[in-house]
């Protein structure tokens, strides 16, 4: 027997708010679709491959087999055009039913096509905030400003300064034109080399938010907020540096003067004296936020964004999605107690390897006392917390990337693997060409699909050769710490090594 779940014509969506077509696919989403059951869509108008583009990655990301979608239609060449698309999007799918038949418009005025977005979209910049650890104001984390074109610093500009900013314009046309900004090069150097990027990780990360984005309005609400706010650390992480981590900037301080070029690090932490406006003129963009990221330095250190957290819960916004990077070295007991008063919470630990690979990667820490935290946290209440480990992957650590999947396993954590981008010469890229082969048949050795991609990272012609820089690092931090690299890593030290020799 049939059951109509939908029954839409699709050029109503082209005057109905742009949200609604995902709002609506939403509530008839089932777990398990029974034989009988129709999403029935009409189509007697005028419409384009861009809406139904739009309705075919909906129902891919919702998991809604196109078996149960029947189409009615007067056209006799969207049958065709739709199998073809199709195939581009949902290619483990079968031909979607089309029915031939007439009937009449529902749309008889004239529409905005606001479902034309060009494949090369991101996210971030219409609808996310991010707030680097000196101040400055970008659309993201990676988002490479060179020509200062934001000009904005959370120590002396407003949100709304930012938003109203030439430079995030111009970055939303470049994006609407189906360029590629400059800014933007880190992520399409990843996806010119098959390597998943933070703009194909968008879907994820706004799950909740990705198919509502009405990029072609002028609208300056914010969504999504990662606030970074400041730069205290307990760590000094091989990958990281002064910039980033307190700690790291007292040993430099301390060890090489010479050539020392950082500024004061009151300047670093630009929240000390400005903590009071700020938070102020933040409360007045959380109308619309859904996500709240909060970054370090080790924010788990940082009380100043307790004040953020009570006026959600006053405020009666514990739906809002609260997210933090941490190192997992510390357990807030405190903090956690306010975290449970919202919906929920998800914390990604930046876990890049374990035992004493972890100590020397993450130069402060206790692999014991972490791992201790990591169980502590996998019995917090798991219907309002998710957790995952976020390992960078590094020369230092792909050798031993299935001991850490491994690791989430045992939790049952989710992993997030990224590969690092800056400083080049722990860049996965640096490694010899020529030696990547028993990189490549170490991760193919793994049972986990996840570790085995990760042969895409270096399964280029791309080579930093930056094989001395990458030594003289080593070696000066390793004099410093009273490390060494070679004992810690005996394979790795070998394929790093500037002659033949084999392992």
């Amino acid at each position: 027997m049939m059951k109509i779940l939908y029954d839409k014509h699709i050029e109503e969506y082209y005057i109905l708010p742009f949200k609604d077509m995902v709002t609506d696919l939403r509530s008839v989403k089932k777990h398990v679709y029974e034989p009988g059951d129709v999403i029935l869509v009409k189509s007697y108008g005028d419409t384009d491959q861009h809406i139904w583009k739009h309705f075919l990655k909906i129902i891919k990301y919702m998991d809604i087999p196109t078996f149960f979608i029947n189409i009615e239609t007067s056209n006799t060449t969207l049958e065709d055009d739709l199998n073809k698309l199709c195939e581009e999007i949902i290619p483990r799918d079968g031909k979607i039913k089309v029915s031939l038949t007439h009937g009449a418009p529902v749309v008889s005025q004239p529409y905005i096509n606001n479902f034309d977005i060009p494949d090369t979209i991101c996210p971030y910049p219409f609808v996310n905030v991010d707030i680097r650890n000196n101040g400055n104001i970008t659309p993201c984390c990676i988002h490479k400003d060179n020509e200062n074109k934001f000009n904005c610093n959370a120590s002396k500009d407003s949100i709304s300064n930012y938003l109203d900013s030439d430079g995030l314009k111009d970055l939303k046309d470049d994006f609407l034109n189906g360029n590629r900004p400059i800014g933007c090069q880190p992520c399409w150097t990843f996806e010119d080399q098959n390597v998943p990027s933070m703009r194909t990780k968008a879907s994820t990360v706004m799950q909740d938010k990705v198919f509502e984005i009405n990029y072609h309005s002028t609208s300056k609400d914010v969504f999504a907020l990662d606030l970074k706010l400041g730069t205290t650390c307990n760590l000094k992480c091989r990958i990281c540096g002064p910039n980033l981590s307190s700690s790291w900037y007292q040993e430099i301080k301390h060890n090489f003067p010479e050539t020392d070029k950082l500024p004061p690090i009151k300047k670093m932490d630009w929240l000390i004296d400005n903590s009071n406006d700020f938070w102020k003129e933040i409360t007045s963009h959380l109308h619309n936020i859904g996500y709240i990221s909060m970054q370090g330095g080790e924010p788990f250190l940082d009380r100043k964004h307790y004040v953020l957290l009570e006026y959600l819960i006053k405020n009666n916004q514990t739906s809002t999605y609260i997210h933090y990077n941490t190192n997992g070295s510390i357990y807030p007991s405190e903090l956690i107690e306010i975290l449970n008063k919202f919906d929920r919470v998800g914390i990604s630990f930046s876990i890049d390897n374990i035992a004493q690979k972890f100590d020397y990667e993450r130069f402060g820490s206790n692999w014991d006392i972490v791992s201790t935290n990591l169980k502590k946290f996998s019995n917090l209440n798991r219907s309002k917390f998710t957790f995952d480990l976020h390992p960078t992957i590094s020369v230092l650590n792909i050798l031993d990337a299935d001991d850490i999947k491994t690791l989430a396993d045992e939790l049952d954590f989710g992993i997030y693997f990224n590969r690092l981008d800056t400083p080049d010469y722990f860049n996965v890229l640096n490694i010899p060409a020529g030696k990547r082969n028993f990189v490549i048949n170490r991760l193919n050795q793994s049972k986990h699909k996840i570790v085995t991609d990760l042969t895409a990272m270096i399964s280029t012609e791309v080579v930093y050769n930056l094989n001395q820089e990458f030594w003289l690092e080593i070696n000066r931090i390793d004099k410093v710490r009273k490390e060494n690299f070679v004992t810690t890593y005996p394979e790795m030290s070998a394929l790093m090594r500037s002659d033949d020799r084999n392992l």
